[in-house]
């Protein structure tokens, strides 16, 4: 990998099949002691100019990117880490599932998140909260609450996860 040693990390939770892979780097930084995801994004290869475009760019996986670095940090598949993106399609479409949905239709600078599911373990970002017509979570039953992605960093690493 051209010539660059990349170490596999001493903790590696394995990521939830429905987690956000914005979430799933918070969470692997957070594990491994990190103080924010920052880290994680330059080890991994998923480096874009500005933070929030960081964690933007793990939302909508273009063409062009990569998921190696990061599989070998966490010793994860590339295909299981790419399901926890929205792939890019053709023109201005991701898809989602077996669905080709409109890009526009993913939050990127902010995110939602149930308070609820953020209170139990165990605590991670789920990839249909980046939905922007997803507004209620399906297993409370409640509004889901808009958050800054800054925000979200302090709700996953509140848990020390």
């Amino acid at each position: 990998m051209n010539g660059v040693t990349i170490l596999i990390l001493p903790k590696r939770p394995i990521p939830f099949f429905d987690e956000s892979l914005s979430g799933y780097i918070f969470r692997l930084a957070s594990a491994n002691h990190f103080e924010n995801p920052l880290p994680m994004f330059q080890l991994s290869g998923l480096t874009m100019p500005g933070y929030l475009s960081r964690i933007a760019c793990t939302t909508i996986l273009r063409a062009t990117q990569s998921l190696e670095r990061l599989s070998i940090l966490c010793n994860y598949s590339s295909d299981s880490l790419r399901n926890l993106t929205f792939c890019e399609s053709e023109g201005r479409f991701v898809i989602y599932g077996n669905e080709t949905i409109p890009e526009n239709a993913i939050h990127n600078l902010k995110s939602k998140v149930c308070p609820m599911c953020l209170s139990e373990s165990p605590m991670y970002s789920r990839k249909v909260w980046e939905l922007a017509f997803y507004t209620a979570c399906e297993r409370h039953l409640i509004s889901l609450i808009e958050v800054a992605l800054l925000a979200k960093k302090r709700y996953l690493g509140r848990a020390g996860i």
